[in-house]
């Protein structure tokens, strides 16, 4: 009887882990699609446009590009959203970067979410990452070493190698991640995802290889994503421009706040800038 729980039990977290395995796509990326956000915002401002745009591979890609609507751009932005959102969901954070801190921003939907077509994967939404990139520059006149890189949650990655393998003014990482598969494997302990993900988006090594401006920023309270993986993130940058903002109040969903934002503009202000033309 022992040995028939065993072999049950055996066969159960096999099945268990093949399936986490295989499915991996679907659930370490939440896709927001059309039905998600406010996309009206991009039809009644008219400081907000919508852009379409092809990644690498042709897959077709969507995304909001704000100005600064007539105040003097202090420079360009390129944003990296979370999972589960896409840019209808982005639209105050869009605002506070265009209307509050005056800079031009891309926003820009990976494969598979909001009317980005495809499905995403690492390979995907890096590829994604370098030809939002290009999108930016053709649309504002910009090199990649003049443009601000941002990244938030699921962002951090795609944020930390475009500006490691194109170049970036400087790097911004708000509540990301030191590596996707050490994130997955702190939570499903119980599974060996470091050898059954594909999916690694290992965000530190990007950070170490980048040596521009870095400014990084977490909440203490953050259940989804560990503090550690933020103080990780920041030890392994080699910049010597590098600022933490740790927010002890703060939690995964709220750590875009006044402080944040009042701490990113004192960051870029020392920064060297250069304006659009």
């Amino acid at each position: 009887m022992e040995a028939r729980s065993v072999i049950r039990l055996t066969l159960f977290y096999v099945l268990l882990t093949g399936t986490l395995c295989a499915l991996q796509d679907q659930w370490i990326y939440h896709r927001a699609g059309e039905s998600v956000g406010d996309w009206t915002f991009v039809e009644t401002e008219d400081w907000v446009s919508e852009i379409s745009f092809s990644s690498e591979d042709g897959t077709e890609l969507s995304g909001w590009y704000g100005t600064t609507d007539g105040h003097s751009s202090r420079g360009t932005v390129l944003y990296f959203h979370g999972n589960a959102e896409n840019v209808a969901t982005q639209r105050h954070e869009l605002t506070n970067i265009c209307r509050s801190l005056h800079y031009n921003c891309l926003v820009v939907d990976y494969r598979g979410f909001g009317r980005s077509r495809g499905a995403p994967s690492e390979a995907g939404i890096l590829m994604d990452a370098r030809a939002a990139m290009r999108m930016l520059n053709e649309l504002s006149g910009t090199r990649p070493a003049d443009v601000i890189v941002y990244g938030r949650s699921l962002g951090g990655a795609p944020a930390a190698h475009v500006a490691s393998e194109l170049g970036a003014k400087c790097l911004v990482l708000h509540s990301t991640y030191a590596a996707m598969d050490d994130l997955v494997a702190g939570k499903l302990w119980f599974a060996p995802m470091h050898w059954l993900l594909w999916n690694h988006l290992r965000t530190i090594e990007w950070v170490r290889a980048y040596r521009g401006p870095t400014f990084i920023a977490h909440g203490k309270r953050d259940n989804l994503i560990p503090f550690a993986h933020a103080e990780r993130l920041y030890a392994a940058s080699t910049s010597s421009h590098k600022v933490f903002l740790p927010q002890p109040d703060a939690s995964h969903f709220d750590a875009a706040n006044r402080e944040f934002y009042l701490a990113l503009h004192r960051f870029l202000s020392t920064v060297s800038e250069t304006p659009d033309p």
